[in-house]
């Protein structure tokens, strides 16, 4: 994608790690307008401003009727990089959804590797998602925020850690700390994938008994999240996070890997006899500084827990 082609595009719309020693960036200890400690969550909030937040969601959540969950998230995430730059929201309205979903037609295949349209493609897909894919959000998040934001798809699979499968709420913890170690870095939500890759929310920060900047697994209590559905401001515990949440979501009971939502099949990623890219692992969106050879391209996925570039499932 080229500069000029971003400014254009912008234009237009707008007319209508791990540990102290994983580096993500500079970083900046100061936190403002965190919400309210709920019972569930003890310790600091870490994570983005939440009056920053309510501007980039107000007047454009919730999703409209359809697939638009992962496109929703994108454009909170780039309003709320217009407001942290200092420039005018570019999203103001939910009928842009359609827009941005219909990009993968106006733009074509973005990805170098070719892509698979669908309705609510956004910015073209690297596998047959009914809706968006990880890459996808990375590719909108990048495509219509302002220069020199950049973000990538991060990927936790206990295999990048261990040698033998931890407990599940202890894979669960551990994704969780590398999303309170972005969220310390970027004070910025992250585009997140629950319910088994079927739904994406905005995760907002979390509370935390130590810094996840600094500790690994930290003291993760609880999560903030805005979800597109329903447009509202949910706190949940890191149990409820971790089992699912009665009557609702199953947020990260179970690994990305719904047959809706499958493993790329166009690129590098696509995994061969007993390989896997984002089934069987926890997968979100986040800024980042990461350069792929020299280049700012988020086709690439990283590993969460080194910040590794993944060139292979």
């Amino acid at each position: 994608m080229q500069v000029s082609n971003r400014i254009l595009l912008r234009l237009s719309l707008a007319l209508f790690v791990v540990s102290s020693a994983v580096i993500f960036g500079v970083v900046s200890q100061g936190f403002t307008s965190a919400p309210h400690a709920f019972a569930c969550c003890s310790g600091s909030f870490y994570g983005g401003d939440t009056t920053k937040v309510d501007n980039a969601t107000q007047s454009i959540f919730p999703q409209l009727q359809g697939a638009y969950c992962g496109i929703t998230d994108a454009m909170a995430v780039t309003n709320y990089a217009d407001e942290d730059k200092g420039v005018s929201m570019v999203f103001t309205s939910q009928n842009q959804q359609k827009t941005v979903a219909s990009d993968n037609k106006n733009v074509g295949a973005a990805s170098q590797w070719g892509g698979e349209g669908n309705a609510y493609a956004g910015v073209t897909n690297i596998s047959g998602d009914f809706g968006t894919d990880p890459r996808s959000e990375a590719y909108m998040s990048y495509h219509y925020t302002p220069i020199g934001y950049y973000y990538h798809n991060f990927i936790y699979r206990w295999q990048f850690v261990h040698s033998s499968a931890p407990s599940h709420s202890q894979q669960v913890l551990e994704a969780t700390s590398l999303m309170g170690h972005q969220l310390v870095n970027w004070h910025e939500p992250l585009i997140v994938a629950v319910n088994e890759g079927l739904h994406f929310l905005l995760v907002t920060g979390v509370y935390s008994t130590n810094d996840p900047f600094t500790f690994f697994p930290a003291g993760i209590t609880g999560l903030t999240y805005r979800d597109p559905q329903d447009a509202t401001h949910h706190t949940v515990s890191i149990s409820d996070w971790t089992n699912g949440i009665s009557g609702g979501y199953d947020l990260w009971k179970y690994t990305y890997g719904n047959p809706n939502d499958p493993d790329p099949n166009i690129g590098p990623y696509t995994p061969g006899p007993g390989q896997e890219h984002w089934s069987g692992g926890f997968d979100w969106i986040s800024r980042d500084a990461n350069t792929t050879g020299n280049q700012w391209s988020p086709d690439w996925a990283f590993n969460a827990y080194n910040n590794a570039q993944l060139t292979t499932p």
